[in-house]
């Protein structure tokens, strides 16, 4: 019987080494190696366009390719300075000479101390803000074209009025019915 054992034994040894040769010759070196390219290109790649996004948004004045964009620096970010944006009911200016009435719908990106203060002058501040509109509905047929003289108007006129320069206007629309 213990010839049997040693028999047995001797099969399953060369089962084996004929299993490692054969997975051996199953698996070439170039598949892992250029799986290893890819993820190197992968990331190359992804550091490249970090660093060009990054480029675009801090210097683009040093990329030629954008000179002749104009950026708008009268924008506020939103997420700096807890400013956040509030859009006021809208504006009726009765009808004029060209027999419409106009809805004005803004909105103003501003801190929580200016929209404190406006709140308490809401009434005086919404009031100088419908005579503009309404001087300005007089004098043009179309306001559209007036969108941002209007808004530069409003800005200067909060800005003075609430004793806050950190403000924008926003002119969403303007409708004629």
């Amino acid at each position: 019987m213990p010839e049997e054992i040693k028999e047995d034994e001797a099969p399953e040894e060369e089962l084996n080494e004929d299993d490692t040769s054969a997975s051996k010759e199953k698996k070439p070196a170039k598949v892992k190696k250029s799986g290893n390219k890819k993820w190197i290109f992968l990331i190359i790649l992804g550091i490249l366009l970090a660093i060009s996004g990054l480029g675009i948004k801090y210097a683009p004045n040093r990329l030629p390719f954008l000179t002749n964009k104009k950026f708008n620096n009268t924008e506020i970010n939103i997420d700096e300075d807890n400013l956040s944006e509030e859009i006021l009911s809208p504006f009726f200016i009765p009808p004029g000479p060209s027999d419409n009435t106009i809805r004005i719908d803004l909105s103003i990106v501003w801190d929580g101390l200016a929209s404190v203060r406006f709140k308490k002058k809401e009434l005086g501040i919404r009031k100088m803000m419908y005579d503009k509109f309404y001087n300005m509905a007089e004098q043009n047929q179309d306001l559209n074209e007036k969108i941002p003289y209007l808004e530069n108007e409003v800005s200067s006129m909060l800005r003075s009025t609430l004793g806050v320069q950190n403000l924008v206007v926003k002119i969403k629309e303007i409708r004629y019915f």
